[in-house]
């Protein structure tokens, strides 16, 4: 297996029959997710492995793209390293965070 290794079939259904697809396959950085939705590879990208070894891997990815991200309400009580080096942003809306 080698990086993206699914893409190219997500890309080639999206542009022959006009659905709306989803990547997936070894996709390890924010910069590959970043750079499959902004090439048109596909709509979305699903991220399972990297997820598992890296619970917070979005936080991860906004850090290797360099994007402030709001941090989720819960998550503002007790600080951490990483969030004392982001930029002050509002916390986002506890409605934004909540799964109905």
């Amino acid at each position: 297996m080698f990086p993206n290794y699914q893409v190219p079939a997500a890309e080639l259904l999206r542009n022959s029959l006009g659905i709306k697809t989803g990547a997936v396959g070894l996709i390890q950085t924010g910069r590959q997710a970043e750079e499959i939705l902004q090439n048109g590879r596909a709509d979305m990208v699903l991220i399972g492995r990297e997820m598992l070894k890296d619970p917070f891997w979005v936080r991860t990815a906004a850090d290797d793209l360099q994007v402030a991200i709001p941090v989720p309400a819960q998550y503002t009580r007790y600080g951490s390293a990483w969030q004392r080096s982001q930029p002050k942003l509002p916390p986002a809306p506890m409605d934004a965070t909540v799964i109905r």
